[in-house]
């Protein structure tokens, strides 16, 4: 079992080295009891009887579909049975692209406040979505990463050797994350990703965001 898991934290490590990240390890002490589920979203938002109830800050023209959905990501992910903690806005921000960093262990957990909080909080510009392509991409399984021919003039030997090893351990790592998530958490990472193709923020993503919705759709249907 040692040797497993310095094994894993060498992968972890070198995912790191590759993406530019520092390992994340969750923070346990943050959760926030709710009467009535047992947890609290990121200060932005409750669920009371059905029906979203959100702080001052955050849109006003929230949806059903969006409502429905975040019910989705809450009953699939289901804080009250993890130690994760409660991330605010601004640190929901600062995980979008480090998703990767975090311990397998606990990142279905962080990623569906991540999402959450990007339908409280959504990309409202084009070029200016804030590092919210970078959860597209995180989802996108199957992306075909590095094109080796178009960087290779670039690099020598011992690079080009480093960065197949990363991307190969970096996208192993991300499957078999994504292979223990359950039908019901890829059905909610399926509809979050069709409302998410609507955003005018994410509109240069299109084609990133269909393929993850194929790849998540399957998974929901059993067939990924």
């Amino acid at each position: 079992m040692c040797l497993i898991n310095r094994d894993r934290a060498r992968r972890k490590k070198k995912i790191c080295e590759y993406v530019g990240l520092t390992p994340l390890r969750g923070r346990r002490s943050r959760r926030c009891p709710d009467r009535r589920h047992g947890w609290k979203t990121n200060s932005s938002a409750v669920i009371d009887n059905g029906d979203l109830i959100m702080a001052s800050n955050v849109r006003k023209d929230i949806t059903s579909q969006e409502q429905d959905v975040i019910s989705l990501l809450r009953r699939a992910f289901p804080r009250k049975e993890s130690a994760v903690s409660v991330l605010s806005h601004d640190e929901c921000i600062e995980l979008r692209d480090r998703l990767i960093a975090v311990e397998s262990v606990e990142m279905p957990f962080y990623l569906a406040q991540v999402l959450e909080d990007l339908i409280l909080y959504p990309p409202r510009r084009a070029g200016d979505s804030g590092n919210a392509e970078a959860v597209i991409q995180f989802l996108d399984v199957l992306a075909e990463g590095v094109d080796f021919g178009l960087i290779a003039p670039h690099y020598d030997g011992d690079e080009l050797a480093w960065i197949k090893e990363s991307e190969g351990i970096f996208r192993e790592e991300k499957a078999e994350c994504f292979s223990r998530f359950s039908s019901l958490q890829a059905s909610a990472i399926s509809r979050w990703l069709q409302i998410a193709h609507s955003w005018e923020g994410l509109s240069w993503y299109h084609k990133e965001i269909d393929n993850a919705i194929e790849y998540w759709k399957g998974r929901e249907d059993g067939f990924a």
